[in-house]
């Protein structure tokens, strides 16, 4: 594979390669050759993705969240970019830092602002350490974004509770009013939101039985 000038068409037959080692279970030369690939051609998406699988089968964290934190930032695409970068957050998170970890998830919702996952991290990272108005926008950007089920239901039952606590009456029920229920395909959708009317629906009048 050797070409003077590191000549681009070597990209696809060192990151083919690469796999190859993987496959074999040689991780240090897979490695080598995705980021061989990756000096050649920056922005090529499966090599990426291979190097971070290997980092994550050798048990290298630090690499693997480097290759991801990389990859976020050069990928062509908007959507792979996104999902690097939750991907990166989730790594960070097992670290135990939250304000790095909402750095890459804050990335995510703006090259993917339909990317349910990263607003429910984002939501549930703001709520330990987010002013309740902070939290509050921050919920309601994410229904604003996302299109309906069971993720906007989760932020939708946090923004109910907030109101809730807040003592609103109007706020539940204008949270409530994110989830859809309209189409048979998001029946998992219509179940969660009877689940949170019930939740904050007001309990019925006791009846008294009357004296004869």
């Amino acid at each position: 594979l050797a070409r003077d000038g590191g000549d681009a068409e070597c990209v696809r037959p060192l990151w083919m390669l690469g796999c190859a080692h993987e496959a074999a279970c040689e991780l240090e030369l897979a490695a080598d050759h995705q980021h061989r690939a990756l000096a050649l051609d920056p922005r090529f998406d499966p090599a990426h993705e291979c190097l971070v699988r290997v980092e994550e089968r050798a048990a290298r964290p630090s690499g693997a969240l480097a290759a991801l934190e990389t990859w976020a930032e050069v990928s062509r695409d908007p959507h792979l970019r996104a999902r690097a970068a939750l991907r990166a957050a989730e790594h960070v998170l097992a670290t135990g830092d939250g304000a790095r970890a909402r750095q890459h998830l804050e990335s995510a919702t703006r090259e993917d602002p339909e990317l349910g996952e990263a607003w429910v991290l984002l939501c549930d990272l703001a709520a330990d350490v987010s002013e309740e108005s902070e939290l509050r926008g921050l919920c309601e950007r994410a229904l604003g974004a996302i299109t309906p089920g069971a993720h906007s239901a989760r932020i939708a039952l946090r923004l109910a509770r907030l109101a809730e606590v807040a003592g609103e009456r109007r706020g539940p029920a204008e949270s409530l009013a994110a989830v859809s229920s309209s189409t048979p395909s998001q029946a998992a959708s219509r179940q969660t939101r009877a689940r949170i009317s019930a939740e904050f629906s007001p309990m019925p009048p006791v009846k008294t039985i009357a004296s004869s």
